[in-house]
């Protein structure tokens, strides 16, 4: 179901573990075949460039044709070329948590199996959409957090999801494209890791999960960031002293060597318009460095 700025998953075609193994070992037959534009998250089958035709013959515009028109209404704002899903998100909101969980105690190897599947398929698209000269930039995705730390255990983190990082970075570092990871919460624990597999920057610094852009940047001096600022408190209830100075603090703190972009992670339907602006101002205001 979509709602707004999101959707979720209402009724799932299985219901225990024996449903979901069904479930998955189709998953994968069909996931072997990739057609131009198709992305598989964890909504499902879902073409992101929209399905209108290109002329009489009915073909599907190839996403860079899409992605060519979106950023000539932006002019000369970087895009993201695209949110390219790592695998590990998706298999778990496609199964849900509790069979998930049960899923991987009977039956691991598939598991992985199907991540690797995901993530294989996600390569396909890579190389299929995949342009230096659309954008430099793309954000790959997986949730493996929450406010207050990992979500999974590091050991878990490190079979189950690290490989398919890896995977998609060398992917996208192939037509010379910067990854940017995406996870919300604290990921601390696993920045390491996720270096190692190739991540060019993190995506989006939380500073309500207490991730600090100062502290990251004194730690991963080379790592790239994206993000800084709160969009689920200041952007609604902050005063706008509070915001330029929220604005301020994050630049100061991650314009050494360059390397950082503040933005507040996300812009959804709960946020002030005014406030928005004011962060957009003060942003203008201090960004030159």
């Amino acid at each position: 179901k979509d709602e707004w700025w999101t959707s979720w998953i209402v009724q799932k075609p299985f219901s225990d573990t024996k449903g979901l193994k069904e479930h998955i070992l189709r998953n994968i037959e069909d996931l072997q075949v990739y057609n131009t534009g198709d992305e598989f998250n964890y909504a499902g089958w879902v073409n992101l460039w929209g399905t209108e035709t290109a002329g009489p013959g009915g073909k599907v515009e190839h996403p860079r044709e899409r992605f060519k028109k979106l950023q000539e209404k932006l002019g000369d704002v970087v895009m993201f070329a695209a949110q390219s899903p790592i695998g590990l998100d998706v298999a778990y909101n496609r199964a849900g948590w509790e069979l998930f969980s049960y899923g991987y105690a009977e039956y691991p190897e598939l598991i992985h199996r199907w991540l690797g599947a995901i993530a294989d398929f996600e390569e396909k698209r890579i190389n299929d959409i995949a342009d230096y000269n659309l954008s430099p930039l793309v954000l790959s995705y997986c949730d493996i957090a929450w406010n207050k730390g990992l979500i999974f255990s590091p050991g878990f983190l490190k079979k189950e999801l690290i490989p398919f990082v890896k995977q998609n970075a060398d992917a996208w570092h192939r037509h010379n494209i910067k990854v940017f990871y995406h996870s919300e919460g604290d990921i601390r624990a696993i920045i390491p890791e996720l270096i190692k597999a190739g991540v060019d920057g993190i995506h989006p610094v939380e500073p309500m999960a207490g991730m600090s852009v100062g502290e990251i940047k004194d730690k991963y001096p080379g790592l790239l960031m994206t993000g800084g600022l709160d969009n689920s408190q200041m952007l609604n209830t902050w005063s706008m002293d509070e915001i330029d100075s929220a604005v301020k603090e994050a630049l100061t703190a991650g314009k050494k060597d360059g390397g950082y972009i503040i933005s507040s992670s996300e812009i959804h339907p709960a946020c002030d318009p005014a406030r928005v602006v004011k962060m957009w101002e003060s942003e203008i205001r201090y960004g030159w460095y």
